[in-house]
């Protein structure tokens, strides 16, 4: 286990079966699928299914609707959806990486799940 500094200053401490950033690196995929999700058909499968979990699971709807029309929808930037939603740019993207955290567990299991001290 290794302790790492998160982006909002916490710490959380990662089992990572020897390999330094597994988690960090597994975000990062996501993150990625996520971005070329109109690219391929597999990632379209794999990023429904989690948004569909994550509604099961009742995850916030707002943070979800923020997710979709910047990364899925695409149809507005940070700066235009806080603007009209009235939220500053940061907690627009606090509150869409929240989302990205809430899916780790859903896409990768237990790969997907920082255990805390």
């Amino acid at each position: 286990m290794t302790n790492e500094k998160l982006e909002n200053g916490g710490s959380l401490t990662i089992l990572l079966d020897g390999e330094i950033g597994r988690y960090t690196a597994k975000l990062q995929e996501l993150k990625h699928m996520v971005m070329n999700y109109h690219t391929s058909e597999e990632y379209q499968k794999i990023i429904d299914y989690a948004i569909s979990a994550a509604q099961r699971l009742r995850h916030s709807p707002e943070d979800l609707r923020i997710f979709r029309e910047l990364y899925i929808e695409r149809g507005m930037t940070v700066r235009r959806f806080s603007e009209e939603h009235h939220m500053s740019v940061r907690t627009v993207y606090k509150r869409a990486d929240s989302v990205f955290k809430k899916f780790m567990p859903i896409v990768y299991g237990v790969d997907g799940i920082p255990f805390e001290e």
